[in-house]
């Protein structure tokens, strides 16, 4: 229902409306009931239900898309008869909420992979300065010789995983927590219509 194809030509000037006077792109997703933007299969009461899986898929690939110097607009177009107020709020309530937890759970992997970090390279560093004691110390010994060079190895690994996490999959996740944050401070809005419908 809300899923977008991905292309290497893709134009998000073609794709998405501009708003020139925000500077903002923006997002138009169509939805019968206020039930589409939440999972079928979920029958719990709309305060604890789930987000529809495609839906966030599509918000999320929609943002990354978009340069982070534009701000974005999310605009849900709904029939007239079905408008209720108390839904209405009670669903972008929801999905402001759900991209402040991943903010926060992205913000929260990112601390424990530092932290993870650190420790790759405190036992990087320890099997280096080790292999560098054996081969000072220990005498010309064929067996002997082939320990401090898998401690050497060893070392290295750690601090080159250390390096994976700090320059690459941190990396990642900073972006993602750049999109969290403008999806956050993005203005979602319904707009109903009454039948025959154009949306522009």
């Amino acid at each position: 229902m809300f899923k977008k194809s991905k292309d290497e030509n893709f134009d998000y000037k073609k794709i998405f409306r501009y708003d020139k006077k925000s500077d903002s792109y923006i997002i138009d997703i169509s939805i019968d009931i206020y039930g589409d933007l939440y999972n079928e299969w979920d029958f719990s009461p709309f305060k604890r239900r789930d987000l529809d899986s495609d839906l966030i898929e599509y918000l999320e690939e929609s943002s990354f898309e978009i340069p982070l110097k534009h701000d974005l607009i999310i605009n849900f177009f709904m029939p007239e008869e079905m408008k209720d107020v108390e839904k209405e709020h009670r669903s972008l309530i929801g999905l402001k909420n759900y991209f402040k937890y991943m903010l926060f759970r992205t913000e929260s992997e990112i601390r424990q992979h530092n932290i993870r970090a650190f420790k790759y390279a405190l036992i990087g560093i320890i099997l280096v300065s080790i292999s560098i004691f054996f081969q000072n110390y220990i005498n010309k010994n064929l067996y002997l010789e082939i320990l401090p060079e898998g401690f050497y190895v060893g070392g290295w690994v750690f601090i080159w995983e250390m390096f994976s996490i700090i320059g690459f999959q941190n990396s990642e996740r900073k972006q993602k927590i750049k999109e969290y944050k403008r999806l956050i401070r993005s203005k979602l809005d319904y707009i109903y219509y009454k039948e025959p419908f154009e949306k522009f």
